[in-house]
């Protein structure tokens, strides 16, 4: 079940909420697009981590959870919202139009995980990057309903690695984030950055978020999950014509 966009909204403006943006931004920051040239999705509830991106922007937020406007303006600002309420497992753009795409917040709530990376590669361009935040199951912030990293599917690294590789993804690399622990006290969140610099350095499987990132690279074309009546038989190219078989005699 997707949390309600508020919820999220206010999590992130509270004290525990801006100590873990700032640590995942920090994670990730690496592996957004620096180009300005680059058109960027962010799908699920990536505003905390959409602020330093120089890409062009847009954001596709699950309809059960809601939606906000994006770029975040001032109130009287005209400047027109990229940002759409629709279904992650069916996403309103067409094929190959983005170069990277940002998960935070979506794929913990899916009820089909594959469905959602598969769409993520049809509007991927090729060679085109995502980036996957999901909350690590071998942490502790999935564990304390202090943060919205306590509710949903939790995910192994070794277990995401494979779902990317069951789509179309290649050269993954998985990175454990958020080592504070899941405490809202101030003298805690004091030390968020050593927490952070500690589990990095030593290569702690005990994060809060596992941070996944991927290319796209398909030789053969883009899978498409077929529905119901979508089904036809096409010929393989190379393959001989069938022929009757007559057995001897």
């Amino acid at each position: 079940m997707f949390p309600d966009v508020t919820t999220l909204q206010s999590f992130y403006a509270s004290p525990l909420g801006k100590a873990v943006a700032t640590q995942l931004q920090n994670a990730i920051q690496s592996a957004l697009p620096s180009q300005k040239e680059c058109t960027l999705l962010g799908l699920g509830y990536p505003f905390p981590y959409l602020k330093k991106s120089k890409c062009l922007t847009y954001v596709a937020c699950p309809a059960p959870m809601g939606v906000l406007p994006w770029p975040l303006r001032k109130k009287g600002s005209k400047q027109a919202s990229r940002s759409v309420l629709t279904w992650p497992e069916q996403l309103p753009f067409a094929d190959n139009t983005f170069d990277a795409i940002l998960l935070a917040h979506c794929l913990e709530f899916s009820g089909d995980t594959q469905a959602v990376l598969a769409e993520c590669c049809r509007v991927l361009r090729p060679e085109g990057r995502i980036i996957a935040l999901v909350p690590n199951r071998h942490g502790l912030w999935c564990r304390r309903e202090v943060s919205p990293l306590a509710r949903g599917q939790p995910f192994s690294g070794v277990y995401f690695k494979e779902l990317l590789i069951g789509e179309c993804f290649q050269e993954i690399t998985l990175k454990n984030a958020l080592f504070a622990p899941p405490i809202a006290q101030p003298w805690v969140l004091k030390l968020a950055d050593h927490c952070e610099k500690f589990g990095q350095t030593l290569h702690l499987p005990m994060g809060g978020m596992v941070v996944a990132t991927a290319v796209k690279r398909i030789s053969t074309g883009t899978p498409v999950r077929a529905k119901r009546g979508m089904l036809r038989h096409l010929p393989v190219v190379g393959m001989p014509e069938p022929t009757n078989f007559k057995g001897s005699n």
